[in-house]
């Protein structure tokens, strides 16, 4: 086993640093192969920023053929296990706790690019407060339109003014998502200030595949005085809770900072004000994600900041 996964990190080592390539140029003129230049003519950044870059890409690409070939059972399930592995270890030898995301709300500007996106009134920026959110739990609950459906998974960009920024025009909802299409590494660290206003329903974070209704890893936050935080993982198949801590002290009117982190063993920690709350292991998901998001469910806060970090 050990043999074979030196021979694939050879080969990924080959496929990935391009710099390999250049360095020692094939010479037999009869060779199907030819020294690797970078797409577009650009040239490498010998301080190593461009390099990144093109690793990156590469990573991704290699993981889109992986998923490929896996699902057309193209390759022994043994060997793609293998493959997935050695990309894994090689990713976590990228730069680890680069920045990809930070977003700080209370400034009273939110990012377009990337964009957050969001239905209805449920969320309203707020210049010194953050990103204010408030949706009520309903007993008459009734079956969206094919229209506000569509509005709910599509969004629109946000537009700010001076102090405020609302995205649509509908009242309070009984969950409403917040959320930025932004790749983020299998690995990474999810730092949120959130300023709880009520204690009733709860916060969801999460780091979805696709689309904020996709597969994800979420982390579920119920405030009050006998607080919990949860992870689940959410697939076709349904939403499996991994695991639960109870009996916390979160009580409204309080800003609580979580820390969510992710290994490349799959070892999740969630802590919360400074203190570990929660540690488990999960390897549902292996692959790279497409978004990050904010759910709000029957409850009221003020998002302050968010900081994504992982490999780039």
């Amino acid at each position: 086993m050990k043999a074979a996964h030196s021979l694939l990190f050879a080969l990924l080592t080959t496929l990935i640093w391009p710099s390999a390539l250049i360095a020692s140029p094939v010479s037999n003129s009869s060779s199907r192969y030819q020294a690797w230049s970078p797409p577009g003519g650009e040239t490498i950044d010998h301080t190593g920023n461009s390099q990144k870059t093109q690793q990156q890409q590469m990573v991704e690409r290699l993981n889109v053929l992986i998923n490929k070939a896996e699902k057309a059972h193209a390759a022994d399930k043994n060997f793609i296990h293998d493959l997935r592995d050695v990309l894994n270890e090689y990713t976590q030898s990228l730069p680890a706790g680069s920045q990809l995301l930070y977003e700080d709300f209370t400034d009273g500007t939110v990012s377009k690019n990337p964009a957050w996106l969001g239905p209805g009134a449920s969320f309203r920026l707020e210049r010194g407060r953050g990103m204010y959110s408030r949706t009520v739990k309903s007993s008459n609950t009734k079956k969206s339109s094919d229209k506000e459906l569509a509005e709910a998974l599509l969004g629109a960009l946000f537009k700010t003014d001076k102090n405020k920024s609302t995205v649509g025009h509908h009242g309070p909802a009984s969950s409403a998502t917040l959320y930025v299409r932004t790749p983020v590494s299998n690995t990474f660290s999810v730092k949120a200030s959130i300023n709880i206003r009520s204690s009733q329903g709860h916060i969801a974070l999460g780091l979805f595949h696709g689309r904020p209704t996709g597969e994800s890893y979420q982390l579920v936050f119920m405030p009050g005085n006998s607080a919990s935080v949860k992870l689940q993982h959410t697939s076709a198949r349904g939403t499996t809770t991994i695991k639960t801590t109870d009996h916390l002290k979160a009580p409204a009117n309080h800003t609580y900072k979580l820390i969510w982190t992710r290994d490349n063993k799959g070892n999740m920690r969630v802590d919360l004000d400074g203190k570990t709350i929660l540690q488990t292991i999960d390897t549902s998901i292996r692959d790279a994600f497409d978004g990050f998001s904010v759910t709000n469910s029957g409850s009221e806060f003020y998002l302050r900041t968010v900081e994504l970090s992982g490999a780039r």
